[in-house]
């Protein structure tokens, strides 16, 4: 049976980079809920990759594949903590 796509405009499979306040981590959609050991900070990585998910279906709509973006920085606040979040789609 398929697995549901987590995050909407990418496949589970998809590759990242992601940095977290400084800390680097290659992963894949499906292990963004297993690699955090605190909530806080997967909320950030999610809020984060879905921001990123918008941007790319809107540019995508607007320009074609051409002015599609790759990656996304971001300040974010989850639980009145302030997190770096860094994401670059490989």
């Amino acid at each position: 049976m398929r697995t549901k796509t987590l995050i909407y405009g990418f496949k589970n499979s998809q590759k990242l980079r992601v940095i977290v306040d400084g800390m680097g981590i290659y992963m894949t959609i499906s292990e963004i809920y297993e690699k955090f050991a605190t909530t806080p900070h997967r909320i950030a990585v999610l809020l984060t990759i879905e921001k990123l998910a918008g941007e790319r279906e809107t540019a995508r709509a607007l320009h074609g594949w051409a002015g599609v973006p790759s990656g996304l920085s971001h300040r974010i606040t989850v639980d009145s903590r302030e997190f770096d979040v860094q994401i670059d789609v490989m």
